[in-house]
C-alpha cells in the first residue's frame, strides 16, 4: 500500500496494486475486486498474459481505471504494456493505449500517460444529464439565451455541458425532472435528478444542488456555477420618516452644535452691542420720554429665533458692531436654512436601511411568502443546519401550519407584485425576480427595493455526480478549464439578470404625510403646552395677589426710628 496525492481532491487516497496473471482463476478475482470497488481510480492492476484472453472475459473496465497488460508480442519479440479501458458499460470491446515497451538488450521505453489526457476523445459516446425544470418554457429556449429568467441554474449548466461534450466528444443526453427529489433520493418511484444520479439513469447533475454531508454518501461534488446561493428575500423600504426623526437628519451633530454655538456667541455679541448703544444714547438725550429701552436677554434671545426662522426683527442695532453680529446672524441663517430645505426635500423621498436582516423583517410585521418552488416546500419544512432555525421553525408552525392550502407559495409575478403594492416581503430566485422587477415596478419602486438574506443561508452550490462514477476526473478537468477560458464567466452572465439599477428615483414627487411632520406638531404641541401652563401659572400668581390682604403701614416722615 502506498500513499499518493491526488490533485483534485487535495486529500490523500491509499492505492491498491494488484498482479495477476490472466489465466489463473482471473474472472473470479476480478468480480471479487470489483464488488469491493477496486477497479478504479487510484487503484492499480497488472496483468501478465494474452491480452486475447481478457477481450473474451469482456470485463467492464472504467474510463479512469489503471488496468496495465503486459503481453509477449511474438512479431516484435518484446513486450508490451498496454492500458485497456471501455467508456461505459454498454461500449463494445476495449479501447487500447500503448504505455510502453521492453526488449532484450534495450532499455525500458515508457510513455507519459495522463488520464484526462490521453483519454479525452469518447468517440460520441452518450453522456446523460439529469436536469431540473419548473417551468415548461425551458423546453422552448434551453439552447439559446432567451427568456433567461426561467430556471436560470439550469441553463447556464446546459450551456457548460455543451462545452464539456466538444471537449471530450461526447454526445450530450438530456433528462428533465419536475425537481431534486431531495426527500426520497433512493426511492427509484420518484422522478427527480438525485434519483437518477444514484440509480445509475444519469451520469452527473445538471442542476446546482448544495453539500450537506449527509448526501456525501451518494454524490461527489465536481463544478459550482455560481458564486453563491442566488435567493434574497425582497421588500419595500419604508420611508426613512417611519424610523428617523427628518429635521434632525439634514446634518451631523457637528454641524448642529456649531451652529447653536455661533447663535450664542451672535446672541452675547448682539446683547453687548445693544448695552452699549443704550449708554451712548442716555448720555445725548435729556428728555427721559425719548429714551430708547435697551433689550433684555429674552429679547435677544427672541431675536436670533426669528432671524433663524426668516422673520423681521423688532429690535434693529444702530452701532457698527451690532449690526456686524446682526449680519453674521442673517447670513449664516440664509444659508442654512437653504441647505436644510434641500436636504429635507431628499430625505421624504428616501427610504430607511434599517432593515438588514430577516429579525427585523419579522420585527416590522412584513408579511413573508416564499417562491413556490420544490426547493422551498422541502426546506421550510425540514430543519437544516444551512437556515436560520429559530425564524423557520417559526415561520411554518405558525403560519404556515395556520393558513390552509398554499396561500403563501406564489409565483415570482403574484409574490413581487405584493412586494410593490404592499408591506410584503418575498423570497425567492434572483434572475427570474430581477426579470420582474425590471418589467413591473416603477424607478422610484426599483430605488425603494431592498434584499435581505433569507431562511436559508448564503452558499455556494455545487453540480454534482454519482459517487462511484468513472467520469469524475474528466469533469474536474474539463470544468477547470471551462473557468480558466472565461467560458464559465461569460455563461453565467448571459444566463443571469442582474439587479435593474435605481434610477431618477429622486426626481419622483413625494407627497409629506402626518408622519414626516410628527416632529413639527410635536414641537407645536409641547409650545402650546408650555404656554398654556404659564399663562395658568401667571393668571394664577394674579389672582393671589389680587386677593392677598396687605397690612398698610404710616410712616411719619420726621420719625427719629426712620
Amino acid at each position: 500500500m502506498t500513499k499518493l496525492e491526488n490533485v483534485f481532491m487535495l486529500k490523500s487516497y491509499y492505492t491498491s496494486i494488484l498482479i495477476s496473471e490472466v489465466t489463473c482463476n482471473f474472472d473470479v478475482l476480478y468480480e471479487q475486486n470489483y464488488q469491493s470497488r477496486l477497479i478504479g481510480f487510484p487503484h492499480i492492476w497488472i496483468t501478465f498474459g494474452n491480452i486475447n484472453q481478457l477481450i473474451q472475459y469482456n470485463f467492464y473496465i472504467p474510463i479512469n481505471a489503471l488496468f496495465l497488460n503486459a503481453n509477449y508480442d511474438n512479431q516484435s519479440r518484446a513486450i508490451m504494456l498496454k492500458y485497456l479501458y471501455k467508456f461505459n458499460k454498454r461500449f463494445e470491446g476495449y479501447m487500447f493505449h500503448d504505455v510502453g515497451t521492453w526488449t532484450s538488450g534495450t532499455p525500458f521505453q515508457w510513455n507519459e500517460f495522463i488520464v484526462t489526457r490521453n483519454r479525452s476523445n469518447f468517440l460520441k459516446e452518450p453522456l446523460t444529464v439529469s436536469y431540473v425544470v419548473t417551468n415548461v418554457k425551458l423546453y422552448k429556449n434551453l439552447e439559446d439565451y432567451r427568456n433567461t429568467f426561467i430556471d436560470s441554474w439550469s441553463k447556464v449548466s446546459n450551456q457548460c455541458f455543451k462545452f464539456i461534450s466538444d471537449l471530450y466528444n461526447i454526445t450530450h443526453k438530456q433528462l428533465f425532472r419536475p425537481d431534486w427529489s431531495v426527500a426520497s433520493i433512493q426511492d427509484s418511484k420518484v422522478p427527480g435528478m438525485y434519483g437518477d444520479v444514484v440509480r445509475g439513469e444519469a451520469d452527473s447533475c445538471g442542476t446546482s444542488t448544495f453539500t450537506p454531508k449527509e448526501r456525501h454518501v451518494y454524490f461527489r461534488y465536481i463544478y459550482f456555477p455560481l458564486k453563491e446561493l442566488g435567493r434574497s428575500a425582497y421588500f419595500q423600504a419604508p420611508p426613512l420618516a417611519y424610523y428617523s426623526n427628518l429635521f434632525f437628519l439634514p446634518f451631523e451633530k457637528t454641524v448642529w452644535m456649531t451652529f447653536g454655538m455661533l447663535v450664542i456667541l451672535c446672541c452675547i455679541a448682539s446683547k453687548i452691542a445693544f448695552d452699549y448703544e443704550q449708554k451712548l444714547t442716555d448720555n445725548l438725550i435729556q428728555n427721559e420720554d425719548d429714551a430708547i429701552i435697551s433689550p433684555s436677554w429674552w429679547d435677544v434671545i427672541l431675536m436670533q429665533i426669528a432671524v433663524i426662522c426668516q422673520m423681521d426683527m423688532y429690535y434693529q442695532p444702530k452701532n457698527l458692531s451690532g449690526k456686524m453680529a446682526a449680519f453674521i446672524i442673517l447670513i449664516l441663517s440664509t444659508f442654512l436654512f437653504t441647505a436644510f430645505s434641500a436636504r429635507i426635500v431628499l430625505l421624504l423621498q428616501s427610504h430607511t436601511d434599517d432593515i438588514k436582516n430577516m429579525d427585523d423583517l419579522v420585527s416590522a410585521k412584513y408579511v413573508i411568502v416564499l417562491q413556490d418552488t420544490p426547493f422551498n416546500k422541502f426546506f421550510v419544512m425540514v430543519p437544516s443546519f444551512r437556515s436560520n432555525e429559530r425564524l423557520r421553525k417559526g415561520f411554518a408552525e405558525e403560519t404556515l401550519k395556520k393558513t390552509p392550502g398554499n396561500s403563501y407559495y406564489l409565483s415570482t409575478t403574484e409574490g413581487l407584485k405584493l412586494v410593490r403594492d404592499t408591506y410584503t416581503a418575498f423570497q425567492g430566485e434572483h434572475s427570474s425576480a430581477h426579470y420582474v422587477i425590471g418589467k413591473t415596478f416603477s424607478p422610484a419602486q426599483t430605488c425603494a427595493l431592498r434584499t435581505v438574506e433569507p431562511f436559508f443561508k448564503q452558499d455556494v452550490t455545487y453540480l454534482c455526480c454519482n459517487r462511484n462514477t468513472s467520469y469524475y476526473e474528466h469533469f474536474l478537468v474539463g470544468f477547470k478549464r471551462l473557468i480558466d477560458a472565461g467560458i464559465q464567466s461569460r455563461e453565467r452572465k448571459r444566463g443571469f439578470i442582474p439587479k435593474p439599477a435605481c434610477r431618477g428615483g429622486g426626481s419622483t414627487y413625494v407627497r409629506v404625510g402626518v408622519v414626516e411632520c410628527y416632529f413639527a406638531y410635536l414641537a407645536f404641541g409641547i409650545g402650546i403646552c408650555l404656554a398654556l401652563t404659564f399663562f395658568c401659572l401667571e393668571l394664577g400668581t394674579s389672582y393671589y395677589l389680587k386677593h392677598r390682604k396687605f397690612e398698610i403701614i404710616k410712616v411719619r416722615p420726621h420719625d427719629d426710628k426712620f
